[in-house]
């Protein structure tokens, strides 16, 4: 399904390809190692951060469940916390 262009621009105020690339550079951590940790393929992780897909919610709440985790922390509305 195509996103309409105020979606789209909707969505790109947001900046979460380039967040998500600024993470994982930041962590020193390449394409395949964030897939390893998040369960999403290199290829749809590339595509995310170059602003050619959308990542779900769910998809989202992975790559932050992630960012909590190597911060040994757990995720803000993660269990337990």
């Amino acid at each position: 399904m195509a996103l309409t262009d105020t979606l789209r621009n909707g969505l790109d105020r947001y900046r979460i390809g380039p967040k998500v690339r600024e993470l994982r550079t930041r962590k020193r951590m390449g394409l395949a190692e964030l897939g390893a940790h998040t369960g999403l393929s290199a290829a749809l992780l590339s595509k995310i951060e170059r602003g050619r897909m959308y990542p779900t919610l769910p998809t989202l709440l992975r790559d932050r469940s992630l960012k909590a985790h190597r911060a040994g922390r757990p995720a803000r509305g993660a269990p337990g916390r």
